[in-house]
């Protein structure tokens, strides 16, 4: 007589009857196996922080680069046009991810939105940068914040 009786966990099972049956269930283990998972809570309040600073940032170059006389009109424009943008756009994504619910991560939409305009931010950076010299210490404090919201992001 065999038995109908399923395991409910790992190992070995032999059922004997008319017909023989051997099956392993999930990995083959001394005893019940045991799966740790790790994750990793985003640090959403550093994050919203970082987003802000770096907005903040942006508005202060912009306003620089506005404000300076010299150089070509048409590069300062663009590039007033672009801070504006990354500068506008991280200040938004600040508010999102403040927002967020305590141990959720960022959308994967907004995560990419943040990434973009870090990029456009970080060009139009090292642009202003160019277009006035005197831009340039407050052009470098833009690389670790960069380097730190998207090392935050994964």
């Amino acid at each position: 007589m065999g038995s109908n009786r399923t395991p409910n966990h790992g190992g070995i099972h032999i059922s004997a009857g008319r017909d023989a049956h051997v099956s392993a269930n999930g990995d083959v283990v001394a005893g019940d196996k045991i799966t740790t998972t790790t994750t990793q809570v985003m640090d959403i309040e550093a994050l919203a922080t970082g987003l802000a600073q770096l907005a903040q940032l942006a508005r202060d170059l912009r306003r620089a680069v506005d404000e300076d006389p010299g150089g070509d009109a048409r590069a300062r424009d663009e590039v007033v046009h672009a801070l504006s943008g990354a500068g506008k756009e991280l200040g938004a994504a600040s508010e999102e991810v403040r927002a967020l619910p305590s141990g959720q991560g960022v959308p994967a939409a907004l995560s990419t939105r943040i990434k973009d305009n870090l990029a456009t931010l970080d060009e139009a950076g090292k642009s202003a940068s160019s277009l006035v010299a005197s831009l340039h210490g407050m052009v470098i404090k833009l690389g670790p914040i960069v380097s730190f919201v998207s090392n935050l992001l994964g």
